[in-house]
């Protein structure tokens, strides 16, 4: 992985553990941020997707943001008990790494809050943490 790659999957890791300690404390995200992580994202895509033409361009940002657009939409459902910001961070996933890579990066976390949550016997905790852990594991691996 060049230079460039590591720090275009960095960026929202970055904008994860920022949101962190707010996450924790009053579990809420910082929107200014993640909104901005999502705008950036569909921004490099599109310019750096221009050869392949638009119109595939845009098919892959709207594959890579379901896993957000899911997390969203159960958010929702559930009157936020999965939170609202939890998609977005997800969504902000999909967009910058791919659709496989959100994937992934959600399935480490839920993984991760389950054992932590079984361990401390808690039922509600905030994810934000455990997506971020779950993203640095998965780039750690080298899978994105």
């Amino acid at each position: 992985m060049t230079g460039a790659e590591m720090a275009e999957a960095g960026v929202p890791l970055v904008i994860m553990a920022i949101s962190v300690p707010t996450d924790l404390l009053r579990r809420e995200i910082l929107l200014i941020p993640t909104v901005a992580g999502v705008t950036a994202g569909v921004i490099f895509r599109i310019w750096s997707g221009r050869e392949a033409g638009m119109g595939q361009t845009v098919l892959l940002l709207l594959v890579s943001a379901v896993p957000g657009v899911f997390m969203l939409a159960a958010a929702f459902l559930s009157e936020q008990k999965i939170g609202a910001g939890d998609g977005l961070m997800i969504l902000m996933t999909g967009i910058w790494c791919g659709f496989m890579a959100a994937q992934l990066v959600l399935a480490v976390s839920l993984l991760l809050c389950m054992l932590i949550g079984l361990a401390m016997r808690k039922r509600e905790l905030p994810f934000v943490p455990f997506l971020a852990a779950g993203y640095a594991v998965v780039w750690l691996l080298g899978v994105f």
